[in-house]
C-alpha cells in the first residue's frame, strides 16, 4: 500500500541566517549525508555541477558512517546542512525547535514513496492504516491531503 509521499531533505541550524531554500543554496558551502547515499549524491554532484557552471563554488559533501555522524557535523557547524529523510528531520526539528530548520519549509532534495506490505492473514493492521488514509484516495493526484499545497499524495487504490 503506498502511504506517504516523502523525500530526502535538508536540516540547517536554526541559528544559519543565510537565505537556505534549496539544495542551489549551498554553492561553496558544505553538507553532509549518510555513507552510500546514492540517490542523495546524485542529487548534490548535479547541484554543485550547477555552482561551478554559474562560477560559484562547488559544494563539498560529507559522507559519514551514520546518520548521527552526518548530524553531529552539522552541530559542530563542520557544515551548513545535513541530508536525511524528511520524516526524520522534521522529527528531529520537534525534539529540538530552536536548534533546526527544514530548509525552505518542506523542501524535498529527492522524493520517494513509502509503501508498506501487510500480511494477508492480518487484515486488521492493513484497516488500522489504511483508515486514516482513506479521505486521500483518488484516481489522480491531489492536493487536498497535502500539509503545503504541493503535489504530495500519489494515487492509489485499496486492494481488494
Amino acid at each position: 500500500m503506498n502511504y506517504l509521499f516523502s523525500g530526502g531533505s535538508i536540516l540547517a541550524l536554526a541559528a544559519n541566517k543565510d537565505k537556505l531554500e534549496t539544495i542551489d543554496d549551498f554553492c561553496g558551502k558544505g553538507v553532509a549525508t549518510l555513507l552510500g547515499s546514492r540517490v542523495i549524491m546524485a542529487q548534490v554532484e548535479a547541484a554543485s555541477e550547477r555552482c561551478v557552471k554559474a562560477g560559484k563554488g562547488a559544494i563539498r559533501a560529507e559522507q559519514l558512517p551514520s546518520a548521527p555522524d552526518a548530524r553531529m557535523q552539522l552541530d559542530l557547524r563542520r557544515v551548513d546542512g545535513y541530508l536525511g529523510d524528511f520524516p526524520a528531520l522534521v522529527y528531529m526539528g520537534q525534539q529540538f525547535p530552536d536548534r533546526y530548520r527544514i530548509v525552505g519549509g518542506n523542501y524535498m532534495l529527492t522524493q520517494y514513496i513509502t509503501s508498506w506490505g501487510f500480511a494477508k492473514n492480518r487484515t486488521g493492521l492493513r484497516d488500522a492504516v489504511q483508515k486514516p488514509r482513506s479521505p486521500c484516495w483518488t484516481t489522480a493526484p491531489t492536493r487536498s491531503c497535502s500539509t503545503n499545497g504541493a503535489w504530495q499524495v500519489p494515487p492509489c487504490r485499496p486492494s481488494a
